[in-house]
Protein backbone atom coordinates (compact mmCIF):
# COMPACT_ATOMS: atom_id res chain seq x y z
CA UNK A 1 0.00 0.00 0.00
CA UNK A 2 1.50 3.38 -0.53
CA UNK A 3 2.39 5.80 1.55
CA UNK A 4 1.37 9.68 -0.14
CA UNK A 5 3.40 11.87 1.63
CA UNK A 6 3.42 16.02 1.16
CA UNK A 7 6.99 16.82 -0.13
CA UNK A 8 8.41 20.64 -0.71
CA UNK A 9 8.92 22.15 -3.99
CA UNK A 10 12.43 21.77 -5.18
CA UNK A 11 12.64 25.18 -5.71
CA UNK A 12 12.30 25.51 -1.41
CA UNK A 13 14.61 23.55 -0.55
CA UNK A 14 18.79 24.01 -0.29
CA UNK A 15 20.09 20.47 0.31
CA UNK A 16 24.12 20.46 1.31
CA UNK A 17 26.06 19.04 -1.43
CA UNK A 18 28.69 16.55 -1.11
CA UNK A 19 31.99 17.77 -0.17
CA UNK A 20 35.65 17.13 0.32
CA UNK A 21 38.08 18.89 2.20
CA UNK A 22 35.65 21.69 2.06
CA UNK A 23 35.14 21.41 -1.65
CA UNK A 24 31.98 20.30 -3.15
CA UNK A 25 32.50 17.24 -5.18
CA UNK A 26 31.90 17.54 -9.27
CA UNK A 27 28.99 16.02 -10.56
CA UNK A 28 25.82 17.41 -9.13
CA UNK A 29 22.87 17.94 -11.47
CA UNK A 30 19.68 18.48 -10.45
CA UNK A 31 17.49 17.63 -7.69
CA UNK A 32 14.68 15.52 -9.01
CA UNK A 33 11.52 13.63 -7.40
CA UNK A 34 11.36 10.39 -7.58
CA UNK A 35 9.31 6.96 -6.73
CA UNK A 36 11.52 4.71 -4.35
CA UNK A 37 10.43 1.45 -6.18
CA UNK A 38 11.42 3.22 -9.51
CA UNK A 39 15.09 3.14 -8.22
CA UNK A 40 17.51 0.37 -8.77
CA UNK A 41 19.52 -0.81 -6.00
CA UNK A 42 22.25 -3.22 -6.71
CA UNK A 43 22.75 -5.95 -4.37
CA UNK A 44 25.49 -8.03 -5.97
CA UNK A 45 27.49 -6.50 -8.82
CA UNK A 46 30.94 -5.08 -8.45
CA UNK A 47 32.67 -2.58 -9.37
CA UNK A 48 31.35 0.95 -9.78
CA UNK A 49 27.64 -0.54 -10.49
CA UNK A 50 26.80 -0.61 -6.62
CA UNK A 51 28.19 1.56 -3.19
CA UNK A 52 31.29 -0.85 -2.45
CA UNK A 53 31.06 0.52 1.07
CA UNK A 54 27.90 -0.14 2.17
CA UNK A 55 28.14 -4.48 1.81
CA UNK A 56 25.67 -5.00 5.22
CA UNK A 57 22.58 -3.36 5.85
CA UNK A 58 22.10 -2.18 9.50
CA UNK A 59 18.57 -3.33 10.41
CA UNK A 60 18.31 -0.87 13.42
CA UNK A 61 19.21 1.77 11.46
CA UNK A 62 16.63 1.39 9.18
CA UNK A 63 14.01 1.22 11.24
CA UNK A 64 15.16 4.23 13.18
CA UNK A 65 15.22 6.12 9.66
CA UNK A 66 11.39 4.10 8.80
CA UNK A 67 10.60 6.95 11.86
CA UNK A 68 12.70 10.01 11.08
CA UNK A 69 11.92 9.67 7.39
CA UNK A 70 7.89 9.92 8.38
CA UNK A 71 7.34 12.80 10.58
CA UNK A 72 9.90 15.40 9.70
CA UNK A 73 12.49 14.97 7.07
CA UNK A 74 15.12 17.47 7.53
CA UNK A 75 15.32 18.59 3.93
CA UNK A 76 19.16 21.18 4.19
CA UNK A 77 20.69 17.62 4.78
CA UNK A 78 22.19 16.01 1.84
CA UNK A 79 19.92 13.85 -0.62
CA UNK A 80 20.23 10.16 -1.59
CA UNK A 81 22.24 10.57 -4.78
CA UNK A 82 21.17 8.86 -8.55
CA UNK A 83 22.49 8.04 -11.60
CA UNK A 84 20.67 8.15 -14.98
CA UNK A 85 21.11 4.23 -16.32
CA UNK A 86 21.50 5.02 -20.20
CA UNK A 87 19.08 3.10 -22.23
CA UNK A 88 17.63 1.87 -18.71
CA UNK A 89 18.25 -2.20 -17.24
CA UNK A 90 15.28 -4.44 -16.71
CA UNK A 91 15.89 -6.45 -13.99
CA UNK A 92 12.83 -8.84 -12.85
CA UNK A 93 10.49 -7.94 -15.67
CA UNK A 94 10.75 -4.43 -15.02
CA UNK A 95 12.91 -1.27 -16.42
CA UNK A 96 14.67 1.18 -13.82
CA UNK A 97 15.98 4.45 -15.38
CA UNK A 98 17.83 5.36 -12.06
CA UNK A 99 20.46 3.84 -9.80
CA UNK A 100 21.22 4.82 -6.45
CA UNK A 101 24.49 5.45 -5.65
CA UNK A 102 24.45 6.95 -2.25
CA UNK A 103 21.31 6.27 0.83
CA UNK A 104 20.82 2.49 0.50
CA UNK A 105 19.69 2.44 4.66
CA UNK A 106 17.26 5.75 3.98
CA UNK A 107 15.36 4.18 0.20
CA UNK A 108 15.41 0.93 2.29
CA UNK A 109 13.61 2.22 5.16
CA UNK A 110 11.46 4.26 2.25
CA UNK A 111 10.33 1.22 0.57
CA UNK A 112 9.34 -0.54 4.35
CA UNK A 113 7.25 2.68 5.14
CA UNK A 114 5.29 2.21 1.20
CA UNK A 115 6.45 5.68 0.37
CA UNK A 116 5.80 6.43 -3.27
CA UNK A 117 7.84 9.73 -4.03
CA UNK A 118 10.99 11.37 -2.22
CA UNK A 119 13.59 13.63 -3.46
CA UNK A 120 17.03 12.42 -4.96
CA UNK A 121 19.84 14.24 -5.78
CA UNK A 122 21.25 13.38 -9.57
CA UNK A 123 25.00 13.07 -10.38
CA UNK A 124 26.80 12.38 -13.33
CA UNK A 125 29.98 10.68 -13.06
CA UNK A 126 32.51 10.65 -15.36
CA UNK A 127 34.00 7.52 -14.57
CA UNK A 128 33.71 4.64 -12.44
CA UNK A 129 36.25 5.66 -10.64
CA UNK A 130 35.30 9.07 -9.88
CA UNK A 131 31.50 7.34 -8.40
CA UNK A 132 33.27 4.72 -5.93
CA UNK A 133 35.49 8.16 -4.48
CA UNK A 134 32.32 9.86 -4.26
CA UNK A 135 30.51 6.85 -2.44
CA UNK A 136 33.72 6.55 -0.25
CA UNK A 137 33.54 10.10 0.39
CA UNK A 138 30.32 10.32 1.42
CA UNK A 139 30.17 7.51 4.09
CA UNK A 140 33.32 9.17 5.61
CA UNK A 141 31.78 10.89 8.32
CA UNK A 142 31.35 11.00 11.85
CA UNK A 143 29.43 7.37 12.54
CA UNK A 144 25.98 8.41 12.81
CA UNK A 145 25.05 7.17 16.66
CA UNK A 146 21.20 7.46 17.27
CA UNK A 147 20.41 6.78 21.02
CA UNK A 148 20.70 3.33 21.87
CA UNK A 149 19.48 1.20 24.82
CA UNK A 150 22.23 1.81 27.21
CA UNK A 151 21.92 5.63 26.56
CA UNK A 152 18.26 5.16 27.41
CA UNK A 153 18.87 3.34 30.58
CA UNK A 154 20.76 5.93 31.78
CA UNK A 155 18.47 8.34 30.93
CA UNK A 156 15.78 6.82 33.05
CA UNK A 157 17.97 6.13 35.92
CA UNK A 158 19.20 9.67 35.98
CA UNK A 159 15.39 10.78 35.77
CA UNK A 160 14.36 8.55 39.17
CA UNK A 161 17.05 9.30 41.03
CA UNK A 162 16.87 13.20 40.27
CA UNK A 163 12.85 12.84 41.68
CA UNK A 164 11.80 14.26 37.99
CA UNK A 165 9.57 10.64 37.49
CA UNK A 166 8.11 7.88 39.68
CA UNK A 167 10.70 5.19 39.97
CA UNK A 168 8.14 2.76 38.07
CA UNK A 169 8.01 1.10 34.59
CA UNK A 170 4.84 3.35 33.63
CA UNK A 171 6.49 6.45 33.99
CA UNK A 172 9.56 5.26 32.58
CA UNK A 173 7.50 4.73 29.20
CA UNK A 174 5.47 7.65 29.27
CA UNK A 175 8.41 9.80 29.44
CA UNK A 176 10.15 8.13 26.06
CA UNK A 177 7.57 8.18 24.44
CA UNK A 178 6.86 11.98 25.25
CA UNK A 179 10.76 12.55 24.80
CA UNK A 180 12.28 10.35 21.86
CA UNK A 181 9.90 10.26 18.53
CA UNK A 182 12.36 8.60 16.43
CA UNK A 183 13.77 5.93 18.68
CA UNK A 184 12.04 2.17 17.97
CA UNK A 185 9.32 0.89 20.41
CA UNK A 186 11.60 -2.37 20.74
CA UNK A 187 14.39 -0.41 21.62
CA UNK A 188 11.79 1.56 24.42
CA UNK A 189 10.65 -0.86 25.99
CA UNK A 190 14.20 -3.21 26.20
CA UNK A 191 15.54 0.69 28.05
CA UNK A 192 12.59 0.20 30.65
CA UNK A 193 13.19 -3.16 31.28
CA UNK A 194 16.69 -2.74 32.08
CA UNK A 195 16.26 0.28 34.00
CA UNK A 196 13.33 -1.30 36.00
CA UNK A 197 15.96 -3.82 37.07
CA UNK A 198 18.63 -1.74 37.59
CA UNK A 199 16.71 0.71 39.94
CA UNK A 200 14.17 -1.54 41.64
CA UNK A 201 11.28 0.24 40.18
CA UNK A 202 7.96 -1.10 40.49
CA UNK A 203 6.38 -3.05 37.74
CA UNK A 204 3.43 -5.36 38.06
CA UNK A 205 4.48 -7.81 36.08
CA UNK A 206 8.40 -8.50 36.66
CA UNK A 207 10.35 -9.77 33.57
CA UNK A 208 13.99 -10.30 34.12
CA UNK A 209 17.03 -10.84 32.11
CA UNK A 210 19.22 -13.95 31.65
CA UNK A 211 21.51 -12.58 34.49
CA UNK A 212 18.27 -12.02 36.84
CA UNK A 213 17.45 -15.59 36.29
CA UNK A 214 20.64 -17.48 36.70
CA UNK A 215 20.61 -14.77 40.03
CA UNK A 216 17.08 -15.84 40.78
CA UNK A 217 17.86 -19.55 40.67
CA UNK A 218 21.02 -19.82 42.46
CA UNK A 219 19.60 -18.48 45.26
CA UNK A 220 18.24 -21.05 47.89
CA UNK A 221 15.48 -18.30 49.22
CA UNK A 222 13.09 -18.38 46.23
CA UNK A 223 12.60 -21.94 46.29
CA UNK A 224 10.24 -23.19 49.01
CA UNK A 225 10.87 -26.34 51.43
CA UNK A 226 11.65 -29.13 50.41
CA UNK A 227 12.34 -28.23 46.35
CA UNK A 228 16.17 -28.16 45.24
CA UNK A 229 17.89 -25.89 43.17
CA UNK A 230 17.08 -26.52 39.64
CA UNK A 231 19.83 -25.83 36.85
CA UNK A 232 19.68 -23.81 33.66
CA UNK A 233 21.65 -23.57 30.46
CA UNK A 234 21.51 -27.21 29.23
CA UNK A 235 23.31 -28.34 32.58
CA UNK A 236 22.47 -31.73 34.01
CA UNK A 237 20.60 -31.57 36.96
CA UNK A 238 22.12 -34.46 39.12
CA UNK A 239 19.19 -34.17 41.43
CA UNK A 240 16.65 -35.37 39.21
CA UNK A 241 18.75 -36.69 36.24
CA UNK A 242 17.65 -34.63 33.89
CA UNK A 243 18.82 -31.19 31.76
CA UNK A 244 17.58 -27.94 32.56
CA UNK A 245 16.74 -24.83 30.62
CA UNK A 246 14.67 -21.52 30.88
CA UNK A 247 12.81 -20.73 27.97
CA UNK A 248 11.27 -17.27 27.16
CA UNK A 249 7.99 -16.94 25.42
CA UNK A 250 8.55 -17.32 21.78
CA UNK A 251 11.62 -19.99 21.80
CA UNK A 252 9.71 -23.09 22.51
CA UNK A 253 10.75 -24.27 19.03
CA UNK A 254 14.42 -23.67 19.80
CA UNK A 255 14.23 -25.23 23.54
CA UNK A 256 12.46 -28.36 21.87
CA UNK A 257 14.99 -28.86 19.42
CA UNK A 258 17.80 -28.69 22.21
CA UNK A 259 16.19 -30.82 24.36
CA UNK A 260 16.36 -33.37 21.43
CA UNK A 261 19.79 -32.83 20.71
CA UNK A 262 20.82 -33.34 24.56
CA UNK A 263 18.66 -36.59 24.41
CA UNK A 264 20.84 -37.96 21.77
CA UNK A 265 24.10 -36.46 23.20
CA UNK A 266 23.17 -37.21 27.16
CA UNK A 267 20.58 -40.15 27.17
CA UNK A 268 18.14 -37.92 29.34
CA UNK A 269 15.17 -36.07 29.34
CA UNK A 270 14.82 -32.18 30.02
CA UNK A 271 12.57 -29.93 31.91
CA UNK A 272 11.96 -26.31 31.14
CA UNK A 273 11.63 -23.01 33.55
CA UNK A 274 9.37 -20.77 31.58
CA UNK A 275 8.84 -17.41 31.41
CA UNK A 276 6.55 -14.96 29.52
CA UNK A 277 6.10 -11.62 27.93
CA UNK A 278 4.16 -8.82 29.43
CA UNK A 279 0.64 -9.06 29.34
CA UNK A 280 -1.68 -6.90 27.46
CA UNK A 281 -5.01 -5.91 26.88
CA UNK A 282 -6.37 -9.00 24.58
CA UNK A 283 -3.75 -11.23 26.77
CA UNK A 284 -3.55 -11.28 30.48
CA UNK A 285 -0.52 -12.98 31.81
CA UNK A 286 -1.96 -16.31 32.73
CA UNK A 287 -3.30 -16.36 29.15
CA UNK A 288 0.38 -16.10 28.03
CA UNK A 289 1.34 -19.01 29.97
CA UNK A 290 -1.73 -20.95 28.67
CA UNK A 291 -0.28 -20.03 25.37
CA UNK A 292 3.28 -21.35 25.56
CA UNK A 293 2.06 -24.63 26.93
CA UNK A 294 -0.28 -24.89 23.89
CA UNK A 295 2.46 -24.12 21.76
CA UNK A 296 4.85 -26.89 23.41
CA UNK A 297 1.64 -29.04 22.72
CA UNK A 298 1.35 -28.68 19.14
CA UNK A 299 5.01 -28.51 18.62
CA UNK A 300 4.93 -32.07 20.56
CA UNK A 301 2.02 -33.06 17.82
CA UNK A 302 4.66 -31.88 15.06
CA UNK A 303 7.51 -34.40 15.65
CA UNK A 304 4.77 -36.71 16.45
CA UNK A 305 3.55 -36.09 12.78
CA UNK A 306 6.80 -36.22 11.47
CA UNK A 307 7.94 -39.69 12.53
CA UNK A 308 4.58 -41.02 11.31
CA UNK A 309 5.62 -39.65 8.13
CA UNK A 310 9.19 -41.32 8.12
CA UNK A 311 8.08 -44.63 9.27
CA UNK A 312 5.50 -44.70 6.12
CA UNK A 313 7.27 -43.23 3.60
CA UNK A 314 10.88 -43.74 4.70
CA UNK A 315 12.21 -40.51 4.17
CA UNK A 316 12.01 -37.11 5.68
CA UNK A 317 9.14 -34.46 4.89
CA UNK A 318 12.30 -32.06 3.68
CA UNK A 319 15.03 -31.97 1.42
CA UNK A 320 18.02 -29.53 0.50
CA UNK A 321 17.09 -28.23 -2.85
CA UNK A 322 19.77 -26.00 -3.14
CA UNK A 323 21.85 -23.12 -2.34
CA UNK A 324 21.88 -19.23 -3.22
CA UNK A 325 24.64 -18.03 -4.96
CA UNK A 326 26.78 -16.36 -2.47
CA UNK A 327 30.26 -16.26 -3.47
CA UNK A 328 31.17 -12.77 -5.30
CA UNK A 329 34.73 -12.55 -5.83
CA UNK A 330 35.60 -11.53 -9.00
CA UNK A 331 36.28 -14.26 -11.56
CA UNK A 332 34.78 -16.75 -9.28
CA UNK A 333 30.99 -14.82 -9.09
CA UNK A 334 28.01 -17.81 -8.55
CA UNK A 335 24.87 -16.07 -10.08
CA UNK A 336 22.60 -19.35 -10.28
CA UNK A 337 21.86 -21.65 -7.44
CA UNK A 338 23.91 -24.15 -6.76
CA UNK A 339 22.73 -28.28 -6.76
CA UNK A 340 24.78 -30.44 -4.52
Amino acid sequence: MNNTVSLPELSDINPKLITKNGKILDGFIENIKLDPKDVYMPKEEKGGNNNVTRRNLSQSHISSLQTALKDNPDWSLPLMVVKRIPGGKIVNGKTYSYQLCVGVHRNTALLKNGTNQWIYALYEFKSEKEELIFQAVENDHKPQNPIDHAGLVNFLSFMVNQGYIENTANAMQNILDDTFSYVHWQTKKKAVNAAVIRNGSYTDVILRNYTEIKDFLENGENYPPGIVKYTHGGKKDKNRNEIGWTVKEGYEDEFIFNAMKSLNSQGIPSYFLCHVNSPSNSMSLDDRREKMLQNIVELENLILKTVEYREKYNEWPWRVEAFFPQNNVKGEEERNFIHK
